[in-house]
């Protein structure tokens, strides 16, 4: 797969502010994986400008990640994977997340089951994760009905653990 990243972080009064394109360089369509989805009053709904924050490689990393990144859990059901979205061949696609302040780790589902970010965190990666095709509906990926009555296409789990790649970005500078 040919997909390149860029991005770019600010910092606000109280919150870190993400903007990136992805370019799509191969010769079909890819589907990005970064509608991220929470549960909110009357079920589930798009959370347009979050992002996982965990670490990242380096010591001094943080990883700030649109994509799935499962927790086991005992859950009764399943959380849905996040959204996908599709990339024709040649274009790109943006994209943007808040991050509130002070920087802490953070997950849709069940952030107090991430790991605490390390201390002397100085720099950023951003990281989406992307499948290079759709695969068929009810076997590769299912809709989701939101509370607000749309739908969003969400690949299954083991389709995202065996076919998905993670673009990465450069590495930033914290601001």
């Amino acid at each position: 797969m040919n997909a390149t990243l860029d991005w770019t972080i600010t910092r606000g009064a109280d919150s870190l502010h993400v903007e990136y394109a992805l370019h799509n360089g191969s010769a079909r369509t890819i589907w990005v994986v970064d509608e991220m989805l929470v549960w909110a009053q009357g079920g589930l709904a798009r959370a347009s400008k979050a992002m996982i924050v965990r670490n990242g490689a380096a010591a001094d990393v943080a990883s700030l990640f649109r994509g799935n990144l499962d927790i086991p859990s005992h859950d009764d059901h399943p959380n849905p994977s996040p959204g996908m979205r599709p990339v024709a061949a040649g274009a790109s696609i943006t994209g943007a997340a808040d991050i509130p302040l002070p920087l802490t780790a953070w997950h849709p589902y069940h952030p107090e089951k991430m790991e605490p970010l390390r201390p002397g965190l100085r720099r950023a990666e951003l990281e989406i994760q992307v499948l290079d095709s759709q695969g068929t509906e009810d076997r590769d990926w299912e809709y989701v009905t939101l509370a607000d009555g749309s739908r969003v296409a969400t690949p299954y789990y083991r389709v995202l653990a065996t076919r998905a790649v993670v673009v990465h970005g450069a590495i930033e500078d914290l601001p």
